[in-house]
C-alpha cells in the first residue's frame, strides 16, 4: 500500500500505553503496557481484523552481562 506521510495521523495514549497510527485505509494500536502487542487491526471498511487479547504478541529477551 502506498501513502504520503500526511495521510497517517498518530497516537499516544500515555497513560493506557497504546500508539495508534493509520489512515483512511488502515488502522493499527500497539500497546507497550509491560508488552509489545498489537492490540489491534482495523483494514477498509472499519472491518476488525484484530481487537483485544487476541492481538500479535512478540518475545524480548535481554543478556545479562558477565
Amino acid at each position: 500500500m502506498y501513502c504520503n506521510a500526511g495521510d497517517i495521523k498518530i497516537k499516544n495514549n500515555a497513560s493506557d500505553k497504546v500508539v495508534t497510527f493509520g489512515n483512511s485505509k488502515i488502522g493499527i494500536a500497539l500497546d507497550y503496557n509491560g508488552k509489545h502487542n498489537v492490540s489491534g487491526l482495523d483494514i477498509i471498511n472499519n472491518q476488525n481484523v484484530i481487537s483485544g487479547t487476541s492481538g500479535i504478541f512478540s518475545k524480548k529477551r535481554t543478556l545479562k552481562n558477565e
